[in-house]
């Protein structure tokens, strides 16, 4: 999977990422390169992006928190994301 915005989080390895789409989710650990998506995660997510390419793929960076719990946690320190990610994403 190629992305021209991921090039600033080469060399960032996840771990414990979950990857969806309408009716296929895998988790496993994910890696951005310079042109794009790498790692186990997917690899093993590619066969559903190369049978549905007109499809939204979504990643859930934190899969084990629901919606409230992950808004609390980014609410409770507001520096949560400081440093973790590029000023072009937030």
């Amino acid at each position: 999977m190629v992305f021209d915005d991921f090039k600033e989080l080469s060399g960032v390895a996840l771990q414990n990422i979950r990857m969806f789409h309408k009716k296929n989710e895998r988790t496993g650990d994910l890696l951005f390169t310079h042109k794009g998506l790498s790692g186990p995660l997917s690899i093993a997510m590619g066969e559903f992006v190369a049978r549905f390419p007109e499809d939204k793929f979504y990643l859930d960076f934190y899969p084990e928190l629901n919606e409230d719990e992950l808004f609390e946690k980014l609410w409770q320190d507001n520096k949560f994301l400081s440093g973790k990610i590029t000023e072009k994403f937030l």
